[in-house]
Order: structure tokens, then C-alpha cells, then sequence
């Protein structure tokens, strides 16, 4: 398995980059240099809630979704709700049902 990597590195120019856009590429490096390895999506250093909610919605589509997260986002503290946890169920059933995965 091929790991994408956390989302930001604080010592970096912008560490602040949109984080979807850079998770796309991030993934399709991956795949174009590893096609025969399964993608780690990676879940660590969000900038935000919502970013980190959007990129996860993306995340499905380019390897195994990541749980790297469970209680709250690591650079501002803000707790994961309900509503992060069901989507995260609906990501790996997701992802499971389209590679043929079981359990």
C-alpha cells in the first residue's frame, strides 16, 4: 500500500494549500507511479472541519478510506460529530462495494 501522506506540513511555503486539489494529486502521483498498489488516503493535519470534511468526501474515489482521526482534528482541536462518523461508514461500504472487499 502506497500512503498519500499527511495533508500539511506546517514548515511548507503555503501551509494552508486547499487540501481536496492537493489529495487529488497526491492520488493520481500515486496511481500513475504504483498502479499495482492499493492507496493509503491518508486522514492527518486538516486545516479545518470543512476542509477536512470535503476531502474526505473525496477520498473514496482514490484508495482505502483513512481513519486517522477519530475524536477531533489535530491542528485546531474541533471534535468529530455524529454526522463524520456516519460519513465515514458511508465511505467504507462505499469503497468496499466498489473494490469487492469484504469486512
Amino acid at each position: 500500500m502506497s500512503r498519500l501522506d499527511d495533508l500539511l506540513r506546517l514548515d511548507a511555503p503555503d501551509p494552508y494549500a486547499r487540501v481536496v486539489p492537493q489529495t487529488r494529486h497526491r492520488g493520481a502521483v500515486t496511481v500513475a507511479s504504483c498502479p499495482q498498489l492499493p492507496v493509503d488516503t491518508d486522514d492527518r493535519c486538516a486545516p479545518d472541519r470543512e476542509q477536512g470534511r470535503a476531502c474526505a468526501a473525496v477520498r473514496t474515489g482514490l484508495g482505502v478510506p483513512a481513519l486517522s482521526v477519530s475524536t477531533h482534528l489535530d491542528r485546531t482541536g474541533e471534535p468529530r460529530e455524529d454526522d463524520d462518523c456516519a460519513a465515514l461508514r458511508r465511505r467504507w461500504a462505499a469503497w468496499r462495494a466498489g473494490r469487492g472487499k469484504a469486512g
